[in-house]
């Protein structure tokens, strides 16, 4: 087993994905015990407007809706998503279109938990 940490917060997941077809979005099951999961869902909207990422959390549910990001855009800091025991649980990502013609996206991203 490795444990890997960054500072004080240990990264439990990380990777890169793309979306299976135009503008389809990204949902994650974060399990961090048997009974205790994060359903963190990505949806991606172009309007040729503002960029803007929204965040809307309802218990253990948390919607994130990131406009304009084409060009590719995401996190500064790591974004808090939820507090499991007595840690503090972070998602921090980046998204763009890999494709100008087919509105495809890639997203890294990296899950955190620490105080």
């Amino acid at each position: 087993m490795i444990k890997l940490y960054s500072g004080n917060h240990e990264i439990l997941y990380s990777g890169v994905a793309l979306t299976f077809s135009e503008y389809d979005g990204f949902k994650f099951d974060i399990v961090l015990a048997d009974n205790f999961c994060i359903h963190l869902s990505l949806d991606i909207e172009e309007d040729n407007g503002e960029r803007d990422l929204i965040k809307q959390e309802n218990g253990n549910d948390v919607h994130i809706t990131c406009r304009n990001f084409g060009i590719g855009a995401g996190t500064v800091i790591p974004m808090h998503i939820a507090k499991f025991a007595d840690k503090n649980v972070y998602f921090h990502f980046a998204i763009e279109s890999v494709l100008s013609d087919n509105k495809v996206y890639s997203l890294t991203y990296t899950i955190f938990v620490g105080d």
